[in-house]
């Protein structure tokens, strides 16, 4: 499911790129026994960021590109990160044309990269979320171009909540390992158990409301 859906161009959210899947038995005796185990899959592909220098990029300044780098008067769009594409401008030497993920005219231009707003920084995971749909969607494949040079790499534009209207652009390479190619997707997979025991003079005086309030740890491995 994750492997389809990062190779789609269904809309883009980040909790799809990872997979929950639980179990539960319990045992009701002198109290309750509540054994819980879950497995968690997660992407392993990881990207490395290299910072470019801002003299190196134009970007024409659309509507788009005026309504991101606006942190003063878009105020009620900041709490959500959002995410497009980067193309080249036919009509003009190359600039950067920032276009929206749904964008019909993303469709036809070729892409060197993608771009992301309202973060707190580049290590956020929307960001890794949004490399990994660009890098892997087969329906964009045949209109990628290579980026800033020929071994595979693209642009990645952001503009950071924490820096008031200010770009800043990295050059992003896919990091291969042993068990993962450039373009194939890795992943891991994470366990966690664990066994709660609640008396059962506990459950007679059972308050959904208080007992919402006990918090329970799971560490993953």
């Amino acid at each position: 499911a994750i492997d389809n859906y990062s190779h789609s161009s269904l809309p883009f959210e980040v909790h799809h790129s990872s997979y929950l899947c639980g179990y539960m038995t319990s045992i009701n005796s002198t109290c309750l026994n509540i054994d819980l185990s879950f497995n968690l899959l997660t992407i392993k592909n990881n990207f490395t960021l290299t910072p470019i220098s801002p003299d190196y990029i134009q970007i024409l300044p659309t509507a788009l590109f005026k309504k991101l780098s606006s942190s003063i008067e878009h105020t009620t769009d900041l709490n959500q990160p959002c995410f497009g594409y980067c193309s080249l401008d036919r009509a003009s030497k190359n600039k950067i044309l920032l276009t929206l993920e749904n964008d019909p005219q993303a469709c036809s231009l070729p892409l060197v990269g993608i771009w992301v707003s309202n973060i707190v920084n580049i290590q956020s995971t929307f960001v890794w979320a949004a490399c990994i749909r660009y890098y892997m969607n087969s329906s964009l494949q045949q209109r990628l171009r290579s980026g800033i040079n020929s071994q595979q790499s693209f642009l990645l534009a952001c503009f950071l909540s924490t820096l008031h209207n200010q770009w800043v652009f990295y050059e992003v390479y896919s990091i291969q390992t042993n068990s993962t190619s450039l373009m194939t997707m890795g992943y891991d997979v994470w366990t966690c158990s664990k066994t709660i025991i609640i008396p059962n003079s506990a459950l007679n005086q059972f308050d959904l409301n208080t007992s919402a309030q006990v918090p329970y740890d799971f560490e993953f491995k």
